[in-house]
């Protein structure tokens, strides 16, 4: 048997088959594009894992309840925020950097903000950040 030690999703003990969650290495494409055309990329994108979590919550809902499959509602609004987007696209339409580097490149501000907190719960959402950014 082998004991491992990880930040728990949810209160109470399981056993069971664990998954280890391995960072994404992104490979950046060099923007030889016009940044219309990347920002339609990041929309297409942006729409896709919007609709990929709001079927994760369906299921969740029937698998673990209400309560619990609220975290994607977070999930939605981080990516439905103005905030976030709009940083998004300036780095695409001003930096002139591709899809790709310019999601990275907003979800590590964003996350970096929410690191910076002092409250432990707060601290934890910047993974969150981070994890939608590579699901993008």
């Amino acid at each position: 048997m082998i004991k491992g030690k990880g930040i728990p999703a949810s209160p109470g003990i399981v056993i069971g088959e664990a998954f280890l969650y391995k960072k994404m290495q992104v490979k950046y494409r060099e923007n030889k594009e016009s940044p219309v055309i990347e920002l339609s990329r990041f929309n297409a994108a942006l729409e896709e894992t919007k609709k990929q979590i709001r079927e994760l919550k369906e299921k969740a809902l029937i698998e673990i309840g209400e309560e619990k499959a609220a975290i994607f509602d977070a999930h939605l609004m981080i990516l439905e925020d103005p905030a976030f987007t709009s940083k998004v696209e300036k780095y695409i339409k001003e930096h002139r950097l591709s899809a790709e580097e310019a999601v990275m490149k907003a979800t590590r501000d964003i996350a970096a903000i929410f690191e910076a907190m002092e409250d432990e719960y707060m601290k934890a959402r910047a993974e969150d950040i981070k994890d939608l950014g590579n699901q993008i």
